[in-house]
């Protein structure tokens, strides 16, 4: 009788927890997000709805804000339901991510009923894979993806207000389907832009070369997924080259992440080394952190100094503070090519300091070839590491010509009392690497 009477109590518990949890499911009125990111790619196609997906940072505050602000704005939430929604909620804390993380926490906290902690990981890491093939992604962004999985409608990085991104959702919903309605006024803006982008396509598929790189650059920033597909097939190698080279230097203009992914996948393929110098100068034009990883698998395989210096040069500026980056070339200061560790140091002396850099670093002032030690004393004089007035002093009286006046510069803006003139080394160090400038 015992057993019956817990066994009854149990069924109780259970069916009372079942049934709270469908009161929270009945009564949730926010975005609704999906948990599994397969399923929710599979829906997309079944009901024939635009996939939205959204990135956020924890701890950064654009991030927080669209957390406490737009994700709770009841014009958005219903817009929202025309897609299948995915939150990319990565949680990873680095660089300037450090900030309150009290909105964002909020915000996962009352969804946690839809989504557990293991959830959000799985479909920000899915998410990224699928779309950026990054260890890391820019944020706050906005992914407006065609039912199908695969093509971009929109795409949209850093913060905006909540109005803009209702105004972005209405536009990717118009580009998927023509026949959903625009509010009044983006109606009348969207068809002047419209106008405006096929006067701008028809001259960047002309004959006149001045006519056709001025509508390039100008057409390059619309976000119209027609300006995507002409830049994508001006890309193709059926081009004539002057035209591909055209297509990609209007690609890299800051901000235009649309692109990376055509991008990264041109260098991946190509194999024409001016093709590919103007693909590295374009992604690092852009400066974006999701081309780190990209950008270090095709490093890894290359041979030829000169782009191994160019794609040093990308990943550096791309992710700046970025640990993937430090680790990988602290490697290639100690082992690689001088051509490497010269593009290397020159571009530590032109950032902030990175500790991962130090033993390499150091083992650099022994190379047998006077310009890498050169380039290490500018790097070492640029943060005027104080620690290291002992080694580099050591070094001046063996030291000849550029190398002698890096480490006598080095010194001086240690604190060191050098006799003789010297000139920042900077020029003559930038001289020793290859340029991507178009």
């Amino acid at each position: 009788m015992r057993n019956l009477i817990l066994s009854c109590v149990a069924s109780f518990c259970l069916f009372s927890m079942a049934q709270a949890q469908a009161g929270a499911e009945d009564s949730y009125k926010g975005i609704d997000w999906q948990p599994h990111f397969e399923k929710a790619l599979k829906q997309a196609k079944k009901e024939n709805r635009p996939i939205m997906v959204a990135f956020i940072l924890r701890g950064e505050s654009a991030n927080e804000s669209i957390c406490g602000d737009h994700f709770l704005d009841k014009d958005l939430i219903a817009l929202s339901r025309n897609f299948v929604c995915l939150l990319a909620y990565a949680e990873y804390v680095s660089g300037d991510n450090k900030g309150d993380t009290k909105t964002s926490e909020a915000y996962v906290q009352s969804i946690s009923h839809r989504l557990s902690r293991k959830q959000l990981k799985t479909l920000e890491y899915a998410a990224r894979c699928e779309y950026m093939e990054s260890g890391q992604v820019s944020a706050p962004q906005f992914l407006f993806v065609h039912p199908n999985g695969e093509t971009i409608l929109l795409r949209h990085i850093w913060l905006l207000s909540a109005n803009e991104l209702k105004k972005k959702m209405h536009k990717a919903l118009h580009y998927f389907d023509k026949s959903h309605a625009l509010p009044k006024e983006l109606a009348t803006e969207s068809r002047s832009e419209l106008e405006e982008i096929r006067a701008l396509l028809a001259d960047a598929d002309s004959n006149n070369m001045m006519k056709r790189r001025a509508s390039l650059s100008k057409v390059a920033v619309k976000e119209h997924p027609a300006v995507i597909d002409f830049l994508i097939k001006q890309t193709g190698k059926d081009v004539d080259q002057s035209k591909r080279l055209e297509a990609i230097r209007a690609m890299g203009q800051e901000g235009q992440v649309k692109y990376l992914p055509q991008l990264h996948r041109l260098l991946r393929k190509e194999r024409g080394f001016q093709i590919r110098t103007n693909l590295a100068q374009a992604i690092r034009d852009i400066g974006l952190v999701e081309s780190v990883s990209p950008i270090l698998q095709v490093l890894k395989k290359e041979k030829k100094k000169q782009l191994r210096s160019i794609l040093i040069q990308t990943v550096m500026t791309c992710g700046s503070g970025n640990t993937e980056v430090s680790k990988a070339l602290s490697k290639v200061l100690r082992s690689g090519g001088d051509l490497d560790k010269i593009s290397i140091l020159y571009r530590i002396a032109d950032g902030t300091w990175d500790d991962t850099y130090s033993k390499a670093l150091l083992k650099c002032l022994k190379s047998t070839n006077a310009q890498v030690r050169a380039a290490a004393y500018f790097a070492i004089g640029s943060h005027t590491r104080s620690n290291l007035v002992k080694r580099v002093r050591s070094r001046l009286s063996s030291e000849k010509n550029m190398a002698r006046n890096a480490c006598a510069w080095s010194l001086k803006q240690m604190g060191e009392d050098i006799k003789f003139k010297t000139k920042n080394p900077n020029n003559d160090i930038n001289m020793l690497l290859p340029s991507a400038s178009y």
